[in-house]
């Protein structure tokens, strides 16, 4: 059972939220609208500081943190430079497929089922132990499915539960990009948090009648199950998610380094 501290982010707590984090979301605001490219030069520290008000120890520390997250990069003797937006669909890859380890990746597509509000749930409280104040989730299930010449075959069930009210703004999400884009850099594009730590549960179950059908898979058929829960900064909880695995005729590898 997974437990994670949990705060509320809305705009009444926006000043309560570090310098450095501040910062960073307005970093993040203009790779998202598309004012700041890939290959640009950030002005250097002190130039950053004198336009926005913020210390130089917070711009560096805002801008060390993203160079980790892999949105900026640093080079000696030239400056800070905006490396990729952070809504390239390829920037993250959190699922893999292959017949093997040494076998290059099956080629996965992403099928949207269903995105809907749902309360709390009996299951998750017992796995995640979600905190009392989260009354309501954003429910979004989708199926990955490998593909490989002609053959196609379902090889995960994903359930993914984003908190509200901070996963609201997700609703404005298309079905497309759901199924073209990684749930993990959407989050970011529309809540604004990075998903910076996951942790998760494995154990074997009985597919049930419903899940079997979707996964082309007959009822009590074992599966592996996925218990998880991903968090951003201060342990801010932004997505739970329930995912139902087979494992043939491909084996499903989980990177959990979120930028390559």
């Amino acid at each position: 059972m997974y437990t994670a501290k949990h705060i509320q982010f809305s705009e009444k707590h926006a000043e309560a939220l570090p310098a450095y984090y501040r910062l960073q979301q307005t970093i993040m605001d203009k790779l998202v609208n598309g004012e700041w490219q890939a290959g640009k030069q950030l002005p250097s520290e002190r130039q950053f500081a004198q336009t926005t008000g913020f210390s130089v120890g917070t711009v560096r520390k805002a801008l060390e943190n993203m160079v980790h997250q892999g949105y900026l990069v640093r080079i000696q003797g030239k400056g800070t430079y905006v490396t990729k937006s952070i809504i390239d669909k390829n920037a993250v890859k959190y699922y893999r497929l292959r017949r093997n380890l040494s076998e290059q990746d099956v080629s996965l597509s992403v099928e949207l089922l269903s995105m809907e509000e749902v309360p709390r749930q009996a299951e998750m409280d017992r796995r995640f132990a979600v905190p009392e104040d989260i009354p309501s989730f954003l429910r979004i299930e989708r199926l990955f499915s490998g593909e490989q010449g002609e053959e196609h075959c379902p090889v995960a069930l994903s359930t993914s539960y984003i908190p509200l009210p901070f996963g609201e703004p997700l609703k404005r999400a298309m079905s497309g990009e759901l199924e073209d884009f990684s749930l993990y850099l959407l989050i970011e594009k529309y809540c604004r948090l990075p998903v910076l730590n996951s942790r998760e549960l494995l154990e074997i179950e009985m597919i049930a009648e419903r899940e079997s059908e979707i996964m082309d898979l007959p009822v009590s058929a074992p599966v592996i199950s996925s218990f998880m829960v991903s968090t951003s900064y201060d342990d801010t909880i932004v997505e739970f998610r329930k995912s139902l695995i087979r494992t043939e005729p491909f084996g499903l590898i989980r990177l959990h380094n979120f930028r390559e």
